[in-house]
């Protein structure tokens, strides 16, 4: 007669802890899973605004990938649908194209001596 363990042979030794983890594994997985889930995807390339800058349209201007694009406060605004929206980082193309404002040196401060009036004139 043969015994239990005998049957099972000489590689289930190494094989009842891999066994084991693998089941411990599923029972925890099944139990963390059930009723949620997440859909985890890309952010959108843009931020919708409900209303844009006032005035933006006075605002520098340059056509990027077929509309008008503003720029105002570092951030390129764009009409989407009836609203507004801005790119949440600076496509390449824009960043080369935005505009730089160059600051122009400080003027020269010119001091004057006070002079003091000259005295006054007694006319008759």
């Amino acid at each position: 007669m043969r015994k239990s363990n005998e049957l099972r042979g000489p590689l289930s030794k190494a094989a009842r802890p891999v066994l084991a983890t693998a089941a411990s594994l599923v029972v925890v997985l099944g139990l963390h899973s059930t009723g949620c889930v997440a859909t985890v995807g890309p952010e959108p390339a843009y931020v919708d605004v409900d209303t844009a800058p006032v005035a933006i349209e006075t605002y520098p201007r340059r056509v990027y990938d077929g509309h008008d694009v503003y720029y105002y406060r570092n951030r390129w605004y764009y009409r989407r649908g009836p609203g507004w929206a801005y790119y949440r980082e600076t496509p390449p193309t824009l960043r080369r194209e935005r505009p730089y404002v160059q600051q122009a040196p400080p003027a020269r401060r010119r001091y004057e001596e006070r002079r003091a009036a000259p005295p006054a004139v007694e006319v008759r």
